[in-house]
């Protein structure tokens, strides 16, 4: 797992205008994070009186974020699972077909919502199936982002790491509410999904 700033999570391994084509992607998760890190520091400050507030995100396009992130890790060689570096590699032509909108993804690949934690920084830990044919392959990874831990699982059918890193999680997550202690104003943030 990595400790890295919001601008540090994805590589430079695109040419010019692939970058240019994702970059809105990049700008949609920077306002993703300012406004959880907006909605922890209005609801934790004792006494402060705010309106209720309401965001509202493109759901797929924090994935695809995600995914941007994770296909500059494998096309770059900076990922590492356990201490042990992945060789540098080609992304899935699925990951990229899914990552500039030409596919999408199945039912129950996708964003999962996990639990609360402490940190505050943006944690990114690529996600392994170690059991594959060909050797570790990645196969999705974790995200922290203001304590909030998202999974990007980006594999069919889960292996049993999977399937316990899930266990009693949340699928494509609608809301995130906080309410402050005193006086119960609210911070939502909405994640919209469309049917695929």
């Amino acid at each position: 797992e990595q400790t890295i700033g919001v601008n540090g999570v994805s590589a430079n391994v695109l040419c010019k205008s692939h970058n240019s084509a994702l970059s809105r992607l990049d700008t949609v998760a920077g306002r993703f994070f300012g406004r959880l890190s907006e909605a922890h520091q209005r609801v934790s400050v004792p006494g402060e009186l705010f309106q209720n507030l309401v965001f509202a995100f493109n759901g797929h396009d924090l994935e695809r974020w995600m995914l941007k992130c994770l296909c500059g890790y494998i096309a770059s060689g900076t990922a590492a699972h356990n201490d042990v570096s992945i060789p540098k590699g080609i992304p899935p032509k699925y990951f990229l077909n899914v990552l500039f909108g030409l596919d999408t993804l199945p039912s129950t690949w996708g964003l999962y919502l996990l639990r609360d934690s402490e940190p505050a920084s943006v944690n990114f830990a690529p996600l392994v199936n170690k059991n594959s044919p060909g050797g570790a392959v990645i196969v999705g990874c974790l995200v922290v982002i203001c304590g909030l831990q998202f999974v990007l699982a980006m594999q069919p059918s889960p292996s049993n790491r999977r399937k316990d890193l899930l266990e009693g999680s949340l699928y494509r997550r609608a809301e995130l509410v906080y309410r402050s202690a005193q006086g119960g104003r609210e911070v939502t943030i909405i994640l919209g999904w469309t049917e695929q």
